[in-house]
């Protein structure tokens, strides 16, 4: 039974992606709050620092001027102390609805969804 109910799963989500168009691509970048902070002390390093921020996307659009986008995405953290340094990484991993306002050169899009998430810290 559990077999029959993932092929059928399968086969209703083939039908309805079929002949949509499919994007998918590489997601990277970094910091820009740091950026806008007010300068560090130089004695003192800053208590934690995100490095950057990289993952993959995939949309598919369905009828409707609607798509679903799922993305994975890595961030990694520095926090430095005066005696110690210890490294974090977070995954996440948002699925989201958009509906596309218009079309044209510029798309403006209204989107919501959730988002799923898992934190590790490793000491250095």
């Amino acid at each position: 039974m559990k077999l029959f109910q993932t092929f059928l799963c399968s086969f209703v989500l083939t039908v309805l992606a079929h002949a949509q168009p499919v994007t998918a691509g590489f997601k990277i970048g970094l910091p820009f709050t740091e950026a806008w902070s007010t300068l560090p002390n130089l004695a003192y390093p800053p208590a934690s620092v995100s490095n950057y921020e990289l993952g993959v996307y995939g949309e598919v659009r369905v009828p409707a001027k609607f798509s679903i986008e799922m993305d994975a995405l890595h961030r990694g953290y520095t926090f430095n102390s005066l005696t110690s340094s210890t490294s974090a990484s977070s995954w996440e991993f948002p699925i989201v609805a958009k509906y596309h306002l218009l079309k044209g050169p510029v798309k403006p899009y209204v989107e919501g969804g959730l988002s799923f998430s898992h934190l590790s810290v490793s000491r250095a």
